[in-house]
């Protein structure tokens, strides 16, 4: 699952504007914190050429995410466990 942190890493380099909320919680799954809320309009305008609804950004948020390089903090937080 992306965390918080990659999801605005991806929205920054689409250029979108984000604003990631850490400490809210969706009620059907209270466990898992964190929201964003994306700019997807700006005075009518859209802010990206591509990027139109939810679901567009959902798409480009699912490419992004793949193809970034996300081994390093899962062998950060291994090498700290007690073998």
């Amino acid at each position: 699952d992306p965390t918080l942190r990659e999801m605005c890493q991806v929205c920054q380099a689409l250029k979108l504007r984000c604003m990631p909320q850490p400490l809210k919680r969706h009620p059907r799954d209270w466990q898992v914190r964190g929201r964003m809320k994306v700019q997807l309009q700006d005075n009518g305008e859209f802010t990206h050429p591509e990027i139109h609804t939810k679901n567009d950004l959902m798409l480009a948020m699912a490419a992004a995410i793949k193809s970034m390089d996300r081994t390093a903090p899962k062998a950060a937080s291994a090498a700290g466990a007690p073998a």
